[in-house]
């Protein structure tokens, strides 16, 4: 693990915290270095993708940030369910580097992995504010959504609730996944989706999507992390009843 120190030479570029991992043979022989970076986005990925691979139906995926973790989400997606997906909408808060970065990387993929996959016919774009009609291709993009995924360091939610609370777009069930926030005041989702999606009803109250009952849980990866770092749980005063590990 490489960062600056706290006695860094403020006129040197900081160095924020970055690790590798070395591979060894079976003999004890090193064999490839990882950048630990690019291993955590593809492992954190791989968990998103275990709860897409249970979705019936997977056309339209919404992509929040194009950075590393959107990379490896979209790629995954493809992976295991290309041969159903046809739109991968991207949504970023600018035209970055890393925005250029990603749609390269995504249409440099060979054409014979792409037609392996299945995915050859499907549409990638990329929607910034720069765009004149930028809140209501938002608004359609999520709704349109069979999962939506939120690989953003924000601080604020990245849209507002009402875009899937009115009842057309509750009619359809979507997977929604926030991996972005790690501290208390960070958050992508709105409070008010968590605790629609959370709070619970009489016995035998019916959703009527597909005539589920309706109160559920938040899925994470560890509840006692949550509780102290997800801001989103934070701020929608999730109880540890309200989450599954």
């Amino acid at each position: 693990m490489t960062l600056s120190s706290a006695n860094a030479d403020p006129s040197h570029p900081v160095v924020r915290p970055t690790g590798s991992i070395t591979l060894f043979s079976p003999s004890g022989e090193p064999t490839a270095l990882l950048h630990a970076k690019t291993l955590t986005a593809f492992r954190t990925a791989l968990s998103s993708t275990c709860l897409l691979e249970k979705r019936t139906t997977v056309r339209n995926l919404t992509v929040f940030g194009c950075g590393l973790q959107a990379y490896w989400h979209i790629r995954l997606a493809l992976k295991v369910r290309g041969h159903t997906i046809r739109h991968v909408n991207i949504i970023n808060r600018q035209f970055s580097d890393n925005a250029k970065h990603i749609m390269k990387k995504l249409y440099a993929i060979p054409a014979v992995v792409k037609q392996a996959e299945g995915w050859s016919s499907a549409k990638i774009s990329i929607l910034t504010p720069t765009f004149g009609d930028f809140e209501r291709l938002q608004a359609e993009h999520i709704v349109e959504a069979d999962a939506i995924y939120c690989c953003t360091p924000s601080t604020q939610e990245l849209f507002p609730a009402e875009v899937l609370m009115d009842r057309e777009a509750r009619r359809k069930g979507r997977l929604i996944v926030a991996i972005g926030s790690y501290t208390p005041g960070m958050r992508e989702l709105p409070k008010d989706l968590l605790t629609r999606a959370t709070r619970s009803h009489e016995p035998g109250h019916r959703h009527f999507h597909k005539h589920a009952v309706e109160g559920g849980v938040v899925i994470v990866d560890t509840i006692s992390g949550a509780m102290k770092e997800a801001g989103e749980i934070i701020d929608a005063g999730l109880n540890p009843r309200q989450l599954v590990e």
